[in-house]
């Protein structure tokens, strides 16, 4: 696999031997790459680019439509928190079986800003990605909403902070439930690992059902800004919403920790990096496609670790500003059935 740091000694070596070569280096670094540049307009123009976007806003679509629906409180039969927790995660689960090898199943703005700060998507691929999933739940929140009747619909299980939870205490909960989803990703698709991981989208299923079997109880468990955002338009109430958006930034730090060296890639990360993917050869099950190795040096160098550091201080210093800022405020009412 090529990596940046398969060639960084070589660089030093040749730049470090005679001053006029290492003048000559010096602006080769600082121009910006033609080769980076054809390669991004390249990936836009590209079919599979277009098909990895739009499985990712019909995986959301489908997501939302079953997680949603299965929180509904129907009078005659009322949901539990193990019914809507294995909603989701079953969801989760046969969605990333059934996508991953096209876009990679983020089907969570967390999960794609977790790889945008790991180097492992390009800018332009995170953000069509974010944008597809907002609408996709917003589509999958709307169908559900008109197919309902009225007296069920209630508030189509917006996320609320719920039993007297301040408003810190919502955020470091959704901060932990979303960490603990991104490194279930990230670990389970390692393609370094040598044991037998089995299936990484039931373990991906059986991570989003662990949040929901703790998260309803405080937030109705989000760890997806786009699951709260779909569900909140429809229905117009976006009292709470921002809690779901507070822990995104910091899941880059998984990355950081799980990532090794610079320049590692992750298999779920990279599905459709590529418009014209390359089957990979044996490796762990769960494995998608890599990028060729002609792009593998573009675009995906991973950024300083000083970068990465700083980001994940400033979100912790955040969190920290906002639990202290709502100590002691207790927000809406208590957990309800209507409310999931």
């Amino acid at each position: 696999m090529h990596t940046a740091t398969d060639c960084t000694p070589a660089l030093l070596q040749d730049t470090a031997s005679t001053p006029s070569r290492r003048a000559e280096a010096a602006p080769s670094r600082s121009l910006p790459s033609p080769e980076a540049s054809l390669s991004t307009m390249w990936e836009l123009r590209s079919v599979t680019f277009t098909r990895a976007v739009f499985a990712e806003f019909l995986a959301t679509l489908i997501f939302i439509f079953f997680g949603l629906g299965s929180a509904l409180p129907w009078p005659t039969s009322p949901p539990n928190v193990l019914q809507i927790s294995l909603a989701f995660g079953l969801a989760i689960a046969t969605l990333v079986q059934a996508v991953g090898h096209v876009s990679g199943a983020h089907i969570n703005p967390a999960v794609t800003v977790a790889c945008l700060v790991g180097s492992q998507v390009s800018f332009l691929r995170a953000i069509f990605y974010v944008v597809a999933q907002v609408l996709g739940a917003v589509t999958g929140a709307a169908l559900l909403h008109q197919i309902t009747p009225p007296h069920v619909r209630g508030s189509l299980a917006v996320n609320r902070v719920h039993n007297d939870t301040t408003t810190g205490q919502a955020v470091t909960m959704e901060l932990f439930l979303t960490f603990q989803l991104v490194l279930c990703i990230f670990a389970s698709t390692d393609d370094r690992r040598n044991d037998n991981v089995g299936s990484p989208a039931l373990s991906i299923g059986f991570s989003v059902a662990l949040g929901h079997l703790l998260g309803i109880y405080y937030t109705g468990c989000s760890m997806n800004p786009a699951r709260s955002f779909g569900p909140a338009v429809i229905v117009g109430d976006f009292d709470s919403h921002w809690v779901s958006k507070t822990p995104v930034s910091s899941q880059g730090e998984v990355s950081f920790v799980l990532r090794g060296k610079p320049g590692t890639r992750w298999p779920v990360c990279l599905a459709a990096q590529s418009a014209a993917p390359q089957p990979s050869g044996p490796g762990p099950k769960g494995s998608f496609m890599r990028i060729p190795s002609s792009l593998s040096a573009i675009r995906m160098n991973s950024p300083p670790r000083w970068v990465l550091l700083l980001s994940g201080l400033a979100c912790i210093s955040a969190t920290a500003f906002t639990c202290k800022c709502t100590a002691g405020k207790v927000c809406l009412p208590p957990f309800g059935e209507a409310h999931v």
